[in-house]
C-alpha cells in the first residue's frame, strides 16, 4: 500500500542520516564542519534521491529545520508529541546542526524549499537566520554553489515578498 511505501521511505531516510551520522566519526552531525559534508552527504543525498518528489524535499528541509529549531527553542517534550506532526521522524533523527540543514538545501537544490519557510517566519528571526546563511557561505571552503545558494535564497525570498506584496494589494482593494 501507499502507506506502506511511505513508512519504509521515511525510514530509508532517517537511516541515511544515521549511517552519515556514524561516518562523521569521531565527531557527529551536530558538529560537523562544512568541509566534512563531502564525507558524508553523499548518504543522505542518496537516499533523498530514492523519491525525487519535490514533496520529499520539502518534507525533509523542513523536519532537519524544525530539529535545529525545537532544540535551540528547548521544546517541550511532553507538549511536542501531541502538537507536532513531525514529532517521530524528527526525533528518529540523530542530533544535526545548521552545516547539515544548509548543505543539504545547498546539495538538493532546495532553495525555493528553505526561501518559503524563511517567509514564514517573524521578521526578527528571518535577518538571523540569514545571518547565519552567510556565515555558513563564507566559512571554508568558499565553491560557486556556495555563492549560488546564497543567491537563489535572496532571488526566491525576493520573488516571495514580491508575491506577498501583489496579494496584500489585491486583498485591499
Amino acid at each position: 500500500s501507499l502507506t506502506a511505501l511511505l513508512h519504509v521511505c521515511e525510514n530509508d531516510r532517517t537511516g541515511a542520516f544515521l549511517l552519515a551520522d556514524k561516518l562523521c566519526s569521531p565527531s557527529c552531525l551536530s558538529t560537523i564542519q562544512k568541509a566534512d559534508w563531502s564525507r558524508v552527504g553523499h548518504v543522505i543525498l542518496e537516499a533523498l534521491k530514492e523519491i525525487s518528489a519535490e514533496s520529499w524535499k520539502k518534507r525533509m528541509v523542513c523536519v532537519v529545520w524544525l530539529k535545529l529549531l525545537c532544540r535551540e527553542a528547548e521544546e517541550n517534550v511532553e507538549l511536542a508529541w501531541r502538537e507536532n506532526p513531525f514529532f517521530s521522524l524528527q526525533n528518529s533523527l540523530p542530533k544535526v546542526s545548521r552545516v547539515v540543514l544548509l548543505e543539504l538545501v545547498k546539495s538538493a537544490a532546495a532553495a525555493g524549499v528553505f526561501a518559503s519557510f524563511l517567509l514564514r517566519l517573524p521578521h526578527a528571526q528571518i535577518c538571523a537566520e540569514l545571518e547565519r546563511l552567510v556565515e555558513h557561505v563564507r566559512s571554508d571552503p568558499v565553491g560557486e554553489d556556495d555563492i549560488r545558494l546564497l543567491l537563489e535564497v535572496w532571488w526566491e525570498l525576493w520573488k516571495g515578498r514580491c508575491l506577498q506584496d501583489v496579494i496584500q494589494t489585491k486583498s485591499l482593494s
